[in-house]
């Protein structure tokens, strides 16, 4: 009776885990879905030439909101789609006001429109920063980016918030790991020049309208 008992038991365990492993392998991948906003004025037939400001970065290492910024700047060229301003130009404009990456002041404006040619500005700042390099012999920290952007439009009289964007990437949750094929999302963990260049391809994929 006990033998008997026991084959029940198994046989049941054997059809649940049957179950559990057809339903896993019928689960859609849930990749990450970016936070990004538009506003009521936004009109991408009227993008053309984009000028990106430095990126503004609390911490101590300013040199990763610099990575990144570079980074977007390369990959929104890639998508052939928008001018880009040289940002070496607009950074000598943001210094000869003596502002920060995340400000905007009249005269800016009007100098990186009358002066630079440029539809709208994209500016912003990184909110979060974990690199991913080992910190101490166990334990070990998992790359993370928070990210804050907005673009302007300076096409009008008065500059007009049109786009946003706000949101964190962290290499530790499924959906970011989602984000990159199986092969690779071991590194994505472990690569922080890695997830920087998905973070930057994911907000450019916003931008390809």
């Amino acid at each position: 009776m006990k033998f008997r008992n026991k084959q029940i038991y198994v046989f049941l365990l054997l059809w649940v885990l049957m179950i559990l492993s057809i339903t896993s392998c019928g689960k859609p991948i849930q990749q990450k879905k970016i936070n990004v906003g538009q506003s009521n004025y936004f009109q991408p037939e009227l993008i053309r030439t984009i000028a990106i400001m430095p990126l503004m970065y609390d911490g101590t290492d300013q040199n990763i909101a610099d990575r990144i910024m570079h980074e977007l700047a390369v990959q929104i060229l890639q998508l052939d789609r928008f001018t880009m301003i040289d940002p070496y130009k607009v950074s000598a404009l943001v210094e000869a006001e003596e502002l920060e990456g995340s400000d905007l002041s009249d005269s800016l404006v009007k100098s990186i429109r009358s002066n630079l040619k440029a539809d709208v500005i994209l500016l912003g700042k990184i909110t979060h920063f974990v690199d991913g390099k080992r910190r101490y012999l166990i334990l070990k920290q998992k790359p993370k980016i928070g990210i804050n952007l907005r673009m302007v439009s300076i096409k009008e009289t008065v500059p007009t918030t049109i786009w946003t964007l706000n949101d964190i990437f962290d290499s530790n949750e499924e959906g970011v790991q989602n984000l990159v094929d199986e092969s690779n999302r071991h590194k994505i963990q472990n690569d922080t020049s890695f997830l920087i260049k998905i973070v930057c391809n994911e907000i450019v994929k916003t931008l390809d309208f």
